[in-house]
């Protein structure tokens, strides 16, 4: 039974995983759009860039970017840009076993190693639009 509510939690998590937005104007709110372009190079089109996008979920490149662009859908991007892609690693320490000897309380701490993707990219709108 906790097996089975560690998989619960696990799967609840990695629904809610969407990309962090900074909006870098309050005065640009654009509908929401059905195709956006995930990009390497800034573009030769003219364009304003409106909003930076933040994946730090990890996974392959195709899940990251279709994070990156259903949340540019949902804030009205025409396209959004690549701009940095970090790999991340991080220690946690969890305690496996601890003992009460003598009185006193010995925890024991195991490390545990994640190394995630972290991709930013900047959400762009075309001037003809």
């Amino acid at each position: 039974m906790p097996r089975a509510l560690g998989w619960l939690f696990l799967i609840l998590v990695a629904s809610c995983a969407t990309p962090e937005v900074e909006i870098l104007g309050q005065t640009d709110t654009f509908p929401v759009t059905t195709q956006v372009e995930v990009l390497l190079d800034t573009p030769s089109r003219p364009h304003k860039t409106f909003a930076i996008l933040q994946d730090n979920f990890g996974g392959t490149p195709e899940e990251i970017n279709a994070r990156l662009a259903q949340k540019g859908r949902d804030i009205g991007a025409d396209a959004i840009v690549i701009v940095k892609i970090s790999d991340k690693a991080v220690t946690d320490w969890i305690v496996t076993n601890s003992s009460t000897a003598r009185g006193g309380y010995h925890p024991h701490y195991r490390p545990i190693k994640h190394s995630y993707r972290q991709v930013r990219a900047r959400a762009i709108k075309y001037n003809n639009k």
